[in-house]
C-alpha cells in the first residue's frame, strides 16, 4: 500500500477520479494496528523482527507526512464531528508506534482545545452527531473517537485528559450519560455500540451509584463475559461472572488487576490495549 489515501472513497467521473478526505476515516483502526504492534515489541515476537520494524516504520513515516500536509487530510482534520475525532486519534496512535511521544501529546492536545471544543453541549448532547440520520450510532461513534483519544493522552501523559471539558462546560462522562439516556428507536440493531464506552467510563470515573453496571446488565447479561470489561479494572460483574465459566479462574474477575502485561511501568489492561477502545466496540 502506497503510504497515501489519495484514491479512498474514490469519486467517478469525468474531471474526478480522486479520493475523497472522508475516506481517510477508512484507516481509523491504526490505534488497534499500534496497540498490536507495541504487544509484539514489548513481547519480543519472533514473528516481528527488526525487517519488519524497520520496514513498517517507513511506512507510517512517510504516511503521517501525508496525513498532516496534503488537502484531503487537512480537510478531514477540519471536520467537526467525528470525522476529525478519528483524525486525531489515527495521527496520534501513529506517533506513538513510531516513538515521537512529544508529537503524539501535541496531537492529542490539538483535539480537546480544538474541535472537540464544539463537540458536547452542556446537556452532554452532541449536535453533529444528533444531526446525523443515525444518531444513537453517531453518537457512539463520537464516543468511541473521543474515549480513544483520552486513552492516547493519558498513556502519553497528559495530565488529567479525560476530565477535559467543552467551552459548554460538558466532557466525555457528560456527553456518554446523555447517550445512555436516550433508547435507540429505530436502530436497536446498534444497541450495543454504546457498551465498551459505559465500561471505560466506569473504570476511568468510577460507578458509586452503580449506574454504569446496572446499564449493562439489564441490556446484557454476559457483558462480564466481553472484551471491554476485561480492560475496565473496577467496573463491577454484578454478580454474573461466576456464571460465565469462559471467564474465570483460580485468579478470580479478569478485571480485576491480574492481568498484566507490562511495558515500563505501564501494563496491557492499562496502557497499551486502553488504546484499542475502537478495536473493541462492534461498530467498528
Amino acid at each position: 500500500m502506497n503510504p497515501n489515501l489519495d484514491y479512498a472513497q474514490l469519486l467517478r467521473g469525468p474531471g474526478e477520479q480522486k479520493g475523497s478526505h472522508t475516506g481517510i476515516l477508512d484507516l481509523k483502526c491504526m490505534a488497534k494496528l499500534t496497540s498490536g504492534i507495541l504487544v509484539l515489541r514489548e513481547g519480543r515476537s519472533a514473528e516481528w523482527n527488526k525487517t519488519l520494524d524497520d520496514g513498517l516504520n517507513a511506512w507510517v513515516k512517510q504516511y503521517t507526512v501525508w496525513l498532516t500536509t496534503s488537502e484531503p487530510a487537512l480537510k478531514e482534520k477540519a471536520a467537526p464531528n467525528n470525522h476529525g475525532s478519528f483524525y486525531f486519534n489515527q495521527l496520534a496512535s501513529l506517533q506513538v508506534l513510531v516513538g515521537d511521544i512529544e508529537g503524539a501529546k501535541t496531537t492529542i492536545n490539538e483535539y480537546f482545545n480544538g474541535i472537540y471544543q464544539d463537540q458536547i453541549a452542556a446537556n452532554g448532547d452532541q449536535p453533529f452527531e444528533t444531526a446525523r440520520t443515525r444518531p444513537y450510532h453517531y453518537r457512539a461513534y463520537n464516543i468511541a473517537a473521543m474515549v480513544v483519544n483520552a486513552k492516547i493522552g493519558a498513556y502519553v501523559g497528559i495530565p488529567d485528559v479525560w476530565n477535559k471539558k467543552t467551552k459548554s462546560g460538558a466532557g466525555i462522562q457528560q456527553a456518554l450519560d446523555y447517550a445512555m439516556s436516550l433508547p435507540p428507536t429505530g436502530e436497536e440493531g446498534y444497541a450495543k455500540e454504546l457498551f465498551p464506552y459505559v465500561a471505560a467510563a466506569a473504570s476511568v470515573y468510577g460507578d458509586p451509584d452503580g449506574k454504569y453496571a446496572a446499564f449493562l446488565r439489564t441490556r446484557d447479561s454476559k457483558y462480564p463475559g466481553n472484551s471491554y470489561f476485561l480492560i475496565a479494572p473496577g467496573l463491577n460483574d454484578s454478580g454474573l461472572l461466576p456464571g460465565l465459566s469462559n471467564t474465570t479462574g483460580s485468579s478470580g474477575p479478569l478485571n480485576s488487576g491480574g492481568f498484566r502485561v507490562g511495558l515500563g511501568s505501564t501494563s496491557v489492561a492499562g496502557g497499551l490495549v486502553a488504546l484499542t477502545a475502537v478495536a473493541l466496540a462492534s461498530a467498528l
